[in-house]
């Protein structure tokens, strides 16, 4: 943070940046293409992971004489074009995990029919129907997401939710606008340039 800030004067003038150096050995099973997020700890930027994208290069490289400014290629960051499916994941998870408490308290008197709206739009199995519980509709609202891989199917599977609670209506609806916005906080947080959707129509 201390060489961020430093960014823009005139004897700083390029960014701070840090070399990622992945090594391999050449053999035939050697994967010919990585691609890996590495968290960042102890970091205070809007980023949380990096993504390393790299074909196999077989050159060597000279870590102590390189200049980070003419190494570049070395590490690639994700085409934008390019979604984090399991850090959007991670955000909607994180969201549900703080309102957890609040939830337990909003369902307690209305189980059974949140439980037959579930059941309707295929969020959680028939089982948890028969003995719904908070946290097994949570965690079957989960396990769900892990199934999609295509961030309009999540947006699909969040709407579906959301959809749910304002359909119970009176603090039911306030619950889905908190979430919502949580959710969609998150993600702007966490995955800068990733639009995140949640049009319902009610």
């Amino acid at each position: 943070k201390k060489e961020a800030d430093k960014f823009g004067s005139k004897r700083n003038p390029f960014p701070p940046q840090c070399l990622v150096k992945v090594c391999g050995e050449n053999e035939p099973d050697t994967a010919k293409f990585l691609r890996y997020y590495v968290p960042l700890i102890g970091v205070e930027c809007q980023y949380e992971e990096i993504c390393i994208s790299r074909d196999l290069d077989t050159r060597e490289f000279n870590t102590t004489t390189a200049d980070p400014r003419n190494i570049q290629e070395s590490v690639a960051a994700p085409p934008r074009s390019e979604m984090n499916i399991d850090g959007l994941r991670r955000c909607i998870n994180e969201v549900f995990d703080r309102n957890i408490a609040d939830l337990h308290q909003l369902f307690q008197n209305s189980l059974t029919a949140i439980a037959n709206e579930m059941l309707q739009v295929d969020l959680i199995s028939q089982d948890v129907h028969n003995e719904p519980t908070v946290d097994n509709i949570i965690k079957e609202f989960k396990a769900g997401m892990l199934f999609i891989s295509e961030k309009e199917k999540i947006e699909e599977h969040c709407i579906k939710f959301l959809s749910v609670l304002y359909k119970m209506q009176g603090p039911f609806v306030l619950a889905a606008d908190k979430i919502k916005d949580d959710l969609i906080k998150e993600v702007n947080k966490k995955l800068p340039g990733v639009q995140f959707k949640l049009d319902i129509i009610l």
